[in-house]
């Protein structure tokens, strides 16, 4: 049932992404949604199937002066 979901959600991002990065050194990829809906594991996925890197923003905050 795993890959079944990989297949029919993320294989149409994975192939976006492949295409975007025709012909670029890299490409950056956000990924927005609420808690506990399945952010980390699609970008775990995605970087793995795209050898990409994850930067998680989630203790990331921008100082008030900026």
């Amino acid at each position: 049932m795993f890959m079944n979901n990989f297949n029919h959600w993320l294989l149409p991002v994975k192939n976006r992404i492949s295409g975007l990065l025709s012909g670029r050194e890299r490409v950056v990829v956000a990924l927005d949604g609420r808690s506990a809906a399945g952010k980390s594991t699609a970008a775990s996925l995605l970087a793995r199937e795209l050898d990409g890197e994850i930067i998680h923003m989630d203790d990331f905050f921008l100082p008030a002066e900026l």
